[in-house]
């Protein structure tokens, strides 16, 4: 018997919207990546004291929508390397890649790890700044790696390679997966973390964390645009992955991008998650990108999306960054600090502790796919039309889980003023058929609502292949 599974307010991608081949005014204001270009920094001062350890930074401005765009195919660009490439970090589970930022502070930590561990996250990002010499961060740190997560420590050059050490060794040797280079550098919003001499500092920086902690895998720095990749120049000896930060204005995960060429970039387009690997491959060439930060907000303005979107784009945003290649997907982030504005509602629970409905999307996917790896593809489809998508893993027991869905636009963010408007994805047919499988039967459908509650229907399989019925919400079918 098959078994289907069907994430909560499900997930849609439609072919990728092929845009003006202008870059939009304000395509990404706050956290995204822009597009604009720059001479390289002259040298200033480094600060010489550390700031106040705080929380990972949030995001504290929105981005708005862009310009009117169709949706086209997602492009496709030769030089960037996906799980398939021999990388050696294919060999790691979908549910695997899945990681959060937080904001909460050392005393709310008590309040929302509960949240945490029930989202199915196994990956925490922390920073140096808020461990360092900080004993209850240090024990909240401790707690997670104890409920089983593991944790992407970002540094950051107020603190020494001796302090980063410390840091280290006061976490159980299992508790950190990965070292970050600093974050957003180049980023002037960033207040004390902004570094105008980032392209002299950072290589330096980053060759010195490599020399002392030399068998960590590390993730190079996160950068916000394609000038700032190449000011930097080539990390690759220093990195084991390379960085981004791939929000969208309320685009769908699946897009083509809604800019243009922006050289020596090689992918178009701007904005799609092919061209945020493109970008991160400038600083670190021939090798996967981590997405370190990434989400929707749900702000009631331009750029965000509506909670029942979101639950869609959650789920198909991790499977998304998994066929292209990405090995960790980090949202932004566990818990919102306000609800009306764009970076404030970057987040999966609202500001009361209730979780968004996008929570229980990908709480569903997590633990419906929980322990698979990598699995070969036997799994043959027919009928449909391009934004048919499906990843298949396996369990330790031999069983197939295919998760499948229309990457369709669910939401136009140009309508209304740019204020947006939902779109009904049309469903669509397609028979799904497997040697394993027997000539008649039936097929359990289970449909996860966003209130995590399951309805199941039976679809009979005739002549060893069963009809689905596909809609812009994923489904997991477990043969």
């Amino acid at each position: 018997m098959w078994t289907a599974c069907s994430g909560g307010g499900g997930l849609s991608l439609s072919p990728a919207t092929n845009l003006p081949a202008t870059t939009p005014t304000g395509a990404a204001s706050g956290p995204t990546k822009s597009p604009s270009t720059s001479a390289t920094p002259s040298a200033t001062a480094t600060p010489s004291t550390a700031p106040t350890a705080g929380p990972t930074k949030a995001p504290t401005a929105a981005p708005t929508a862009a310009p009117t765009a169709t949706p086209t195919a997602a492009p496709t660009a030769s030089g960037v390397v996906s799980n398939a490439s021999g990388s050696g970090w294919d060999a790691r589970s979908l549910v695997d890649s899945v990681g959060m930022n937080g904001t909460f502070t050392d005393a709310s930590f008590a309040n929302q790890k509960s949240l945490l561990y029930g989202s199915g996250a196994l990956h925490y990002r922390y920073s140096i700044g808020d461990l360092y010499n900080d004993a209850q961060a240090t024990a909240n740190a401790k707690d997670m790696c104890g409920h089983g997560l593991t944790l992407d420590l970002i540094t950051d050059r107020f603190h020494s390679m001796a302090q980063i050490g410390s840091v280290l060794a006061s976490l159980p040797a299992s508790c950190v997966a990965t070292l970050e280079g600093p974050n957003e550098n180049d980023n002037d919003s960033q207040g004390v973390q902004y570094d105008p001499n980032y392209a002299i500092d950072l290589p330096a920086f980053m060759a010195a964390l490599h020399k002392a902690f030399p068998h960590f895998p590390i993730i190079a720095p996160a950068l916000t645009s394609t000038a700032a990749y190449v000011n930097v120049g080539d990390l690759g000896l220093a990195s084991t992955l390379g960085n981004m930060h791939d929000y969208s204005p309320g685009f769908f995960p699946g897009i083509g991008g809604w800019g243009g060429l922006i050289s020596p970039n090689p992918v178009c387009c701007y904005g799609s998650i092919l061209w945020n690997i493109a970008d991160a491959q400038l600083s670190v060439p021939f090798k996967p990108a981590a997405s370190t930060e990434s989400g929707y907000c749900v702000a009631p303005v331009g750029g965000c999306v509506p909670l029942d979107v979101q639950a869609k784009y959650i789920p198909r945003l991790i499977l998304e960054h998994w066929l292209d290649g990405v090995p960790f997907s980090y949202l932004y982030a566990l818990e919102a600090t306000d609800a009306t504005t764009n970076g404030g509602t970057l987040a999966l629970v609202a500001t009361t502790g209730t979780p968004y409905p996008a929570y229980y999307t990908l709480q569903s996917l997590q633990s419906t796919m929980a322990g698979d790896a990598p699995a070969s593809d036997p799994i043959a489809l027919s009928g449909g039309d391009a934004t048919v998508r499906h990843v298949t893993m396996q369990d330790s027991a031999g069983h197939l889980h295919v998760a499948l869905w229309l990457e369709a636009e669910s939401y136009n963010p140009n309508a209304n003023g740019g204020l947006g408007a939902e779109i009904s994805v049309p469903s669509q047919s397609v028979q799904l058929s497997d040697g394993s499988v027997t000539a008649t039967g039936t097929l359990t459908t289970c449909s996860v609502e966003t209130t995590g509650q399951c309805s199941t229907s039976q679809v009979p399989i005739v002549s060893g292949a069963a009809t689905i019925t596909l809609t812009d919400a994923v489904q997991v079918l477990t043969i």
